[in-house]
């Protein structure tokens, strides 16, 4: 049990630099499958930044590459982001990571 706390604790610590940056950073694909675990569960890794958003300082959203889609596993997707098809916030990422914690 200690070694999940960990592991959750170093997810929650990447998701919080993510969304501290200027502009912050919208991973926008939180799920288990993108938490890394070295085999001797030292290193814990959040990847999978292929498809994160920067958000702006007039809480616009734009993809690094400039292309609009509907990212992310609707698994682990914010009810407003499958509904209303919004694209990821930080409450949305949040979200992601409570989905994925509870997994």
């Amino acid at each position: 049990m200690k070694k999940k706390i960990e592991i959750v604790s170093n997810v929650i610590q990447a998701v919080v630099y993510m969304h501290n940056q200027t502009p912050a950073i919208i991973h926008i694909d939180i799920k288990p499958e993108n938490v890394l675990v070295s085999s001797d569960l030292k290193r814990i890794r959040l990847c999978d930044l292929g498809i994160s958003k920067f958000k702006t300082m007039n809480t616009m959203v734009t993809t690094s590459d400039g292309k609009s889609m509907q990212p992310g596993t609707p698994s682990y997707q914010a009810p407003e982001v499958l509904l209303d098809h919004k694209g990821g916030s930080i409450p949305s990422d949040i979200w992601s990571l409570g989905c994925t914690i509870w997994h």
